[in-house]
């Protein structure tokens, strides 16, 4: 019994040792709680930044679905304060230090062209914000303004002595200046580098202000009637035009005439409740309406026969047909006979199509090529490309005749590049014209087979 008793006392204390063990397991230690509180404010801190990115995002996709004018408006104010802060370093050396590292850099690279900056920008804001800027433009502007300034700064180069230092760079045209300006004047001198620079500002003048060489003096004398303030008579006429083309004042429907008089006066109403009154009403017969007679309509007079002049006996002769000029003797092939060969065969490869090209019958403005098909090839896949092969030779007007009369290709019609002149005498020299004696016979021209 007392072995029992020890073995039962044993096992107990070895299950509660057990049990406390594994508590002692199961309770988190100081660094767990630790790591598992950075794991948790790590998580938050993921989750607030994740939040705030797709925020921003949100409003970045919002600024996207701005209106064009608020855009518009956006940028040329960010221009405007970028004017601001050019001209407050530049004329005033009052930027700062972001102000004066800019006003540094422009004047060590632009010289004293630094100083024109300010004012572009400015003019540019206020055409951004006036209206959008032009794409088809915007290459002649990039040509026109970098010739100005490569003149300009050449100029100023030379004019500042040509100078060498850094220092003396940034009072003439700086390293552009140099680069233009010094360089050119190393090669051909002074005296000939100065008028090809003023050659090539005023270029860049002209491109800009989209002036051609012809047109300067109507340029410059509506620069001199801006000036005077004298108004062009040819625009006062045309609001003129504008003014008495204006299109008549609509007439207010009748609807709102016909509701106005139906809408009962206040003073027809009845006075009270109880008054009733009557209208006796007796049919009236109509009255026939009395139609009018048709009114017999105009005789025109019968037309006077022309008079028939008397006919002599002598018999006309047409004049010698070599008093008609010769043209020039027709092409049997050209270069955009060529072109087109390959554009139409190179339609054919990229569709898959088992075609090609064996001959052109060529005429004065149209040239009929024709198509050949392989075996098992539908005529409907060249009907079908005529889209095709209009964009790749570059032509609208093609025309595709299926099958070619007395041939066993498909014919395709495309305009030619290179025109020919068709001479009066050489129509009237051909065979078909001296084949045939009808006296009605005209002279019209000759199609693709040259009749």
């Amino acid at each position: 019994m007392a072995g029992r008793t020890s073995q039962a006392s044993r096992r107990r204390s070895t299950s509660r040792g057990r049990r406390l063990s594994a508590r002692a397991a199961r309770m988190p230690g100081p660094l767990d709680v630790l790591g598992r509180l950075l794991w948790l404010l790590w998580m938050g801190l993921a989750h607030g930044v994740g939040w705030l990115v797709r925020a921003a995002g949100r409003r970045a996709a919002d600024a996207r679905e701005l209106e064009p004018e608020h855009r518009r408006d956006g940028a040329g104010l960010l221009v405007l304060a970028f004017a601001l802060l050019l001209a407050a370093a530049v004329w005033f050396h009052a930027g700062g230090p972001f102000g004066s590292y800019i006003a540094l850099v422009l004047r060590l690279f632009l010289g004293d062209l630094a100083l024109a900056l300010p004012v572009l920008l400015l003019v540019g804001a206020v055409k951004l914000m006036r209206a959008p800027a032009d794409e088809a433009h915007r290459g002649r502007g990039v040509v026109g303004w970098s010739a100005l300034f490569i003149g300009a700064g050449g100029l100023l180069h030379l004019a500042g002595g040509a100078p060498a230092g850094v220092l003396e760079m940034e009072h003439a045209g700086g390293l552009l200046g140099k680069v233009t300006g010094g360089l050119l004047a190393d090669a051909v001198t002074s005296w000939v580098a100065a008028p090809v620079l003023v050659i090539v500002a005023l270029f860049g003048l002209l491109v800009v202000t989209a002036t051609p060489i012809n047109r300067i003096p109507e340029r410059l004398a509506q620069v001199r009637d801006m000036a005077i303030g004298r108004t062009d008579p040819e625009l006062s006429i045309v609001d003129d035009e504008e003014v008495d083309e204006l299109p008549p004042a609509r007439r207010r429907p009748a609807r709102r005439r016909q509701a106005a008089m139906a809408a009962p006066d206040p003073g027809d109403e009845p006075i009270g409740p109880d008054v009733e009154v009557v209208h006796d009403t007796v049919p009236v017969p109509r009255a026939p309406r009395k139609r009018k007679a048709p009114e017999p309509p105009e005789h025109s007079p019968l037309p006077t026969r022309a008079e028939q002049l008397a006919l002599t006996d002598a018999d006309y002769k047409l004049p010698p047909p070599h008093l008609l000029a010769v043209g020039d003797a027709p092409k049997a092939r050209s270069r955009a006979n060529d072109d087109v060969i390959n554009a139409l065969q190179g339609v054919f490869e990229q569709f898959d199509v088992d075609a090609a090209v064996t001959g052109f019958a060529r005429g004065p403005t149209v040239t009929r090529y024709e198509v050949e098909l392989g075996p098992g090839v539908k005529v409907e896949r060249i009907t079908q490309l005529s889209r095709n092969i209009a964009y790749a030779v570059k032509s609208p007007d093609v025309r595709i005749i299926s099958p070619i009369p007395g041939k066993s290709a498909v014919g395709v019609e495309i305009p030619n590049t290179d025109r020919e002149n068709v001479a009066l005498g050489d129509v009237l020299r051909s065979r078909a014209a001296t084949s045939d004696h009808h006296p009605l016979v005209v002279a019209l021209g000759k199609d693709i087979e040259g009749g």
